[in-house]
């Protein structure tokens, strides 16, 4: 199991599981889970997008390209599903 804060983009975690086989990656995280939209500038939104979107994209699509068989790959949605904006 490895933890990793994905504000650092996916290096990080590529790097700690460097040569092991990945059967399963569960995203279960975000960082806009307690905000709403309101609360939140452009430039956090984009901030925002990288964490919760864009680097479990770039880990998942790092993973497919670095093993033979590809990682069953989960994302799991946060509280912010059910907030109203």
């Amino acid at each position: 199991s490895v933890a990793c804060d994905l504000r650092q983009g996916p290096d990080p975690v590529l790097s700690a599981i460097q040569g092991q086989t990945i059967d399963l990656c569960l995203n279960a995280a975000s960082a806009t889970s307690r905000l709403r939209d309101e609360e939140l500038s452009p430039e956090q939104m984009r901030a925002y997008a990288e964490v919760d979107v864009l680097a479990p994209l770039d880990l998942a699509l790092a993973l497919r390209q670095s093993q033979r068989t590809p990682p069953r790959i989960v994302f799991v949605s946060s509280v912010l599903a059910g907030l109203p904006s």
